[in-house]
């Protein structure tokens, strides 16, 4: 058959019948017996949601065989065409809960009345693009499924997205080979998609990839757990426990800092590094070359260079002291008056003193920052509980009892969600999205910094609850993400009230 749009051809729905000889199911005498068959066993009821929500694929024709008369039956589409007939008319549905849920999704349905096909004359004609379809890859001659690897560049929104990335990244530090790559996709997902371990390394949920730790720290973690990840030491079948526990291992490894900086963009810190290191590559080379021929004049440049600089240094601020200390201290300390001159004469050399300024480090928080607002909305309520919990969260130093007040924080949101009437989910779960927008809070982004701010509360109260040796010590997060739900505090208390 020749490819091309004139094959191709617009036929009315109601004129093309199922394959009763699909290779899907052994042969069928009659329609309904095909729809029963499909809707059991080919997830048809989720493809007809799937096409309610984004339409048919259009990417996909169907290919249509010729019957006696004006009529046709599918040979490629059987799936899609009986979703289509129990959108059309869920009567037509085997079961009372099938043609139910039919008729619910296709309440909002438009009709289709015509597919798109191509036309075939006979089974033989169709038979060899079916195996190109439906039969594997067959060497290349076929379609080739994607690994997970590509199944995740493609999607936008892939939960892979942030574990590809961390993948990405370690291959450019050097930490991974390509060929270790394969089959750890699936790993680095379910470690990455724990609260803890992503707060062990200062990750966000989501994209781009950034941190808060110093990046020598990040550094020494994520190679650490990168090559963890290639030696199966840790694998996709570790259970929460176990992730929370490595977690706590990865904060204990010798020389980390555990300074906390900054959010900065881990791509764009890999590249400034990846020039550095290049950099400081050639710079070790051509010091190595240099350190070979010291012995040569070993002595020649500190004679030669203390009488010259003391005399260069006195001419550089000839009208304050003219002669009287060139003289006096050049043989002794040429090297000290840089450091003297600043401090006696700071309108001379202001550069200098900037330069050997040094940042003074941020005051730490010791308390979660106490709200009047919040305090006088739950007196309203009233709670005896929520008053005197929030008290406490704001009463009690982080520096010394960050994991009770990780358990205060979840037992506060618990308590306060019940009130708002959650059942049978946990508070992160009730305040979804939906439930937000609801509350007020129509920006995207803002619902998605406070949903990260009560998956930390939860997961880290959770894991001090429960965990024999995981707990939440990180007081400054905690002070930082209870600020955050500060609004989302008040829309509760709000609703509750009315």
């Amino acid at each position: 058959m020749l490819y091309g749009l004139e094959n191709a051809k617009m036929v009315e729905l109601s004129r093309v019948f199922l394959d009763l000889n699909n290779p899907r199911h052994e042969p069928f005498n009659n329609e309904s017996e095909s729809i029963a068959y499909l809707c059991k066993n080919e997830q048809v009821l989720t493809l007809a949601k799937d096409i309610v929500a984004n339409g048919l694929n259009p990417l996909e024709l169907f290919a249509l065989i010729k019957e006696e008369g004006d009529t046709f039956f599918s040979a490629e589409g059987n799936r899609r065409l009986c979703a289509l007939k129990l959108l059309n008319d869920p009567q037509l549905a085997p079961t009372p809960s099938l043609r139910a849920d039919f008729s619910r999704i296709g309440s909002s349905w438009v009709k289709i009345d015509n597919l798109f096909a191509v036309i075939f004359s006979s089974r033989e004609e169709v038979r060899l693009w079916l195996d190109r379809i439906h039969a594997g890859a067959d060497e290349g001659r076929g379609r080739k499924q994607w690994q997970s690897e590509q199944k995740a560049r493609n999607s936008l929104y892939s939960k892979n997205d942030l574990a590809l990335s961390l993948l990405d990244l370690a291959q450019r530090r050097g930490f991974i080979l390509v060929d270790e790559r394969k089959g750890r996709l699936s790993t680095v997902q379910r470690y990455s998609g724990n609260p803890i371990f992503r707060n062990t390394l200062g990750l966000d949920s989501s994209l781009p990839l950034t941190t808060n730790l110093a990046y020598a720290d990040f550094e020494v973690m994520f190679k650490k757990f990168i090559r963890d990840v290639v030696s199966k030491h840790i694998t996709t079948r570790d259970n929460a426990a176990k992730i929370n526990s490595y977690s706590d291992s990865l904060r204990l490894l010798e020389g980390l800092s555990g300074d906390k900086v900054a959010k900065y963009n881990l791509e764009e810190k890999n590249d400034t590094l990846g020039k550095k290191s290049s950099e400081s590559s050639n710079n070790d080379l051509a010091s190595s070359k240099t350190e070979d021929k010291p012995e040569d004049k070993p002595e020649d440049k500190p004679e030669d260079k203390p009488e010259d600089k003391p005399e260069d240094k006195p001419e550089d601020k000839p009208e304050d002291k003219p002669e009287d200390k060139p003289e006096d201290k050049p043989e002794d300390k040429p090297e000290d008056k840089p450091e003297d001159k600043p401090e006696g004469k700071p309108e001379e050399n202001e550069g200098s003193s900037v330069k050997n300024h040094k940042p003074k480090k941020p005051i730490r928080r010791e308390k979660i920052n106490f709200n009047p607002e919040i305090q006088e909305a739950l007196q309203k309520i009233p709670s005896y509980k929520l008053d005197h919990v929030y008290y406490s969260l704001c009463d009690l130093n982080l520096s010394n009892h960050s994991p009770l007040l990780y358990v205060g924080a979840w037992s506060f949101m618990e308590s306060l969600t019940a009130l708002c009437g959650r059942e049978n989910v946990d508070f992160v779960a009730y305040l979804s999205h939906a439930t937000l927008e609801n509350l007020g809070f129509k920006n995207k982004e803002d619902r998605k910094t406070i949903r990260n701010a009560l998956e930390r509360i939860s997961s880290f109260g959770n894991a001090t609850k429960h965990n024999k040796t995981a707990a939440g010590f990180d007081g400054p997060q905690l002070a930082n993400d209870f600020e955050t739900i500060n609004c989302l505090i008040l829309s509760l208390i709000q609703s509750i009230l009315k």
